[in-house]
């Protein structure tokens, strides 16, 4: 059946995910080390609480300001939470070639703050989307089956004529469970070898 339809991971694929300029950004505003923000964040729990949907937005924040004592204003505070990801323009440029040719959503497990800060500060990772996916939104994580099933059923696509992809081979199999076409990211130039085996890009 003809691919209709794309997911993309975004840590990994869309983006470089580099965490270590976040937690080291955090630590100057709140005078701690980067590994006493890392431990708060991993290790408290508050990211997966976050990505899976149980913090939604002001309640990640309030936890943030709290656990860290942080002060900083809001957008500041946004922009050191997106300054984790690194746009990798080369799998950009892929996004848009196949926006002629199918739907695009963005499926990421990550936080409610994220999806609000992402499209402001970095437009260039989510303006070619049709939808972004958020799991902290969704309440959901990938390889949960429910959450591609969720993502499709916002773009108003089907499972046999979608093809997801991300760097996670936990994540792909998941996606094929769900009954999507599926591609483990290893680099762009191997993604665009795939693509024009399914047909999506001509050259």
């Amino acid at each position: 059946m003809e691919i209709d339809t794309v997911l993309f991971d975004l840590a990994g694929v869309v983006c470089h995910f580099r965490p270590e300029r976040r937690l080291h950004a955090l630590a100057a505003k709140c005078g701690r080390t980067a590994a006493e923000v890392e431990r708060t964040l991993y290790g408290g729990g508050i990211i997966d609480m976050a990505d899976d949907g149980r913090l939604d937005r002001a309640g990640l924040e309030n936890r943030l300001r709290a656990e860290l004592n942080l002060t900083v204003p809001r957008n500041e505070l946004e922009r050191l939470w997106v300054s984790a990801f690194d746009p990798d323009t080369a799998v950009l440029a892929l996004v848009h070639r196949l926006r002629p040719v199918a739907a695009l959503g963005l499926l990421t497990n990550n936080d409610a703050l994220l999806s609000e800060a992402l499209p402001i500060y970095l437009p260039e990772t989510t303006e070619p989307f049709d939808a972004l996916l958020f799991s902290g939104v969704l309440k959901v994580r990938k390889p949960a089956v429910t959450a591609y099933r969720k993502a499709l059923a916002i773009l108003g696509r089907e499972p046999a004529r979608t093809l997801f992809i991300d760097d996670s081979a936990q994540n792909v199999e998941g996606a094929q469970d769900a009954g999507l076409t599926a591609i483990r990211f290893t680099g762009a130039d191997d993604l665009a070898a795939e693509l024009r085996r399914l047909g999506l890009l001509t050259a």
